[in-house]
């Protein structure tokens, strides 16, 4: 990571203090890794399908 980057980061998250989610915080995480766990199977699935299409051309 740059350090332009890495410098910007920091003093974004410098103030940030910590604090208890707020139910819909928490409703919103909960619906963003549902969301982000169909991705990943999807992302798996296409790459199964890739990855057997290209061994039977072997």
């Amino acid at each position: 990571m740059e350090q332009r980057v890495f410098r910007s980061w920091k003093e974004t998250i410098v103030g940030d203090t910590v604090r208890e989610a707020t139910s819909d915080e928490v409703s919103e995480l909960k619906k963003e890794n549902q969301r982000l766990k169909v991705m990943i199977a999807d992302l798996v699935l296409r790459y199964d399908i890739v990855k057997k299409s290209l061994d039977m051309l072997d």
